[in-house]
């Protein structure tokens, strides 16, 4: 691929390109604000919410990079992480590390597809 100035081979474009993304509003009852490769988002509880990917990627060893907005939210992800989907817990950041609602919640996932 070249722009006329610089050229890259199209595999580090393909192999370093985030194959999935979502945003989402995670107060209330969550909703799938846009996203890529996310068919939908469940909301199983008080900061507990799980993406859950559209085509699944080969395994379930990913990199997945998440952040969540909520007065000090400390997104954490869970260790059952599939192929298919992503669980994500939002904690206060604080002494309580209680779970909380995210207003908005980020998350971007690379690796291969299946």
């Amino acid at each position: 691929i070249s722009d006329g100035t610089d050229t890259v081979a199209t595999g580090y474009v393909v192999n370093g390109s985030a194959k999935a993304w979502a945003t989402l509003t995670g107060t209330g009852t969550a909703t799938l604000d846009d996203s890529i490769n996310v068919t939908s988002i469940t909301d199983s509880g008080t900061g507990d919410y799980t993406t859950t990917y559209t085509s699944a990627f080969n395994s379930a060893t990913k990199s997945v990079v998440s952040s969540g907005g909520y007065w000090g939210c400390n997104v954490e992800i869970e260790i059952g992480y599939s192929a298919s989907a992503n669980r994500f817990l939002c904690k206060d950041i604080g002494s309580s590390a209680a779970r909380r609602d995210a207003d908005v919640l980020n998350t971007t996932a690379f690796g291969d597809l299946a």
